[in-house]
């Protein structure tokens, strides 16, 4: 008897191993799944320490490798796993889109919201853990978690400059982009290529740009009456120079002497055997490489982050409400530029400006028939408040 209950139990383990010799998918997969299925970090945005102030909306990314061997579909899922002093999120879980294969990466979103300002800074922390379909975790590296880690400025001022503090700095996603996109490149820069359209461009309006044409034509015919000689390096000709003079001031134009002489060395520097077709002012601004002018940079850095862009006069905002990504107009609209910092005193008030703008200093006065050719961008320079008035691009 006891003989056949030994025989018996052997044969029920031989029958088991036997199947999952023959069919593994079927009877064996857990210890061979749970190996197949490695994550590792690459990448995030809003990194750990980030000052978000209080109220602010943010999108927290976090960009994974699969380097594992299973492909990652939409079982596999970001699930929200803990946080310290308040959730920042408010969404429990967020599924892949599509599939994974091993090798590539995948970006999870998650929408986030700083929690409201207490008296003091706080710091708030949001984990999350990435899970397979059986709801197993993933590390993520070593890490079981990853996390948005940030800082969220007290109500209490905060004396120094706003990107130092954190307080009422940039607080809409629009506001962030538009400093961003300001400072970017660095300081004394060259700015962007002009274009038509700007309320301050006057190098192709009223004329000018047709007037200019005319000279870069008369520079042409010169060049193919001498059998078109090899450029760059043309000498223009005294003869050939005083025709071009009278092609730049006809038709009412107002360029002095020395505007007509640095406009011709323009053209002669630049001539490439080509002349801008009439009436296409944005070519003849390529032409020269003419840049931009303070408040077209303004506009177009602003414009192209999402906001408005807004004219001279136009209502100013609190004093309370400046922030920086917003315009900064110069007392009597003499100067554009936009704002990348706010210096904020013990009550609370602003007292300096640092700014992102171009051709500051330079002597443009926006004559009639000026035409500079090397506008530059600074990032740098500190205004008292009291000498602009700040405008919302939102």
């Amino acid at each position: 008897m006891k003989m056949n209950e030994l025989l018996k139990k052997h044969l029920v383990t031989l029958i088991v191993w036997s199947l999952c010799f023959i069919a593994p998918s079927l009877f064996c997969t857990r210890s061979w799944a749970a190996t197949t299925d490695k994550a590792s970090w690459v990448k995030e945005t809003i990194p750990d320490n980030t000052i978000e102030t209080g109220g602010a909306s943010f999108n927290k990314t976090w960009t994974i490798k699969n380097s594992g061997t299973s492909t990652w579909n939409s079982s596999y899922k970001l699930k929200y796993n803990s946080n310290s002093a308040g959730r920042l999120s408010s969404i429990s879980e967020v599924k892949i889109s599509g599939s994974v294969s091993p090798g590539n990466t995948y970006t999870f979103t998650v929408p986030m919201k700083a929690p409201a300002p207490q008296n003091s800074e706080k710091t708030y922390r949001e984990d999350w853990k990435f899970t397979n379909p059986s709801g197993s975790t993933i590390a993520v590296g070593s890490s079981s978690t990853i996390w948005a880690l940030i800082k969220v400025p007290g109500t209490a001022a905060a004396v120094g400059w706003s990107n130092e503090t954190g307080y009422r700095h940039t607080e809409t996603t629009k506001q962030k982009a538009i400093v961003s996109a300001a400072l970017n490149g660095g300081n004394n820069r060259p700015s962007p290529q002009s274009v038509t359209g700007s309320p301050w461009l006057t190098d192709t309006a009223g004329g000018d740009g047709e007037r200019i044409r005319l000279a870069i034509q008369d520079t042409y015919n010169y060049w193919v009456g001498k059998g078109r000689p090899y450029l760059p390096g043309l000498s223009i000709p005294s003869n050939v120079q005083d025709t071009m003079r009278k092609s730049i001031s006809s038709n009412g134009g107002k360029y002095t002497l020395s505007e007509q002489n640095a406009i011709i060395g323009r053209i002669g520097l630049r001539f490439n055997g080509t002349v801008p077709k009439k009436d296409d002012n944005n070519g003849i601004l390529s032409y020269l490489s003419i840049r931009t002018q303070c408040k077209e940079f303004a506009d177009r850095i602003v414009e192209a982050c999402g906001g408005a862009k807004r004219s001279y006069g136009t209502s100013a905002v609190a004093k309370t409400d400046v922030r920086p990504g917003m315009y900064a107009f110069k007392n009597g609209n003499g100067h554009a530029a936009i704002i990348v910092a706010v210096y904020w005193d013990a009550n609370g008030q602003p007292t300096q400006l640092r700014l992102a703008e171009s051709n500051w200093g330079t002597g443009w006065t926006n004559p009639t028939g000026q035409v500079p050719w090397d506008r530059i961008v600074t990032t740098g320079r500190q205004v008292p408040i009291s000498d602009y008035y700040v405008v919302t691009s939102a």
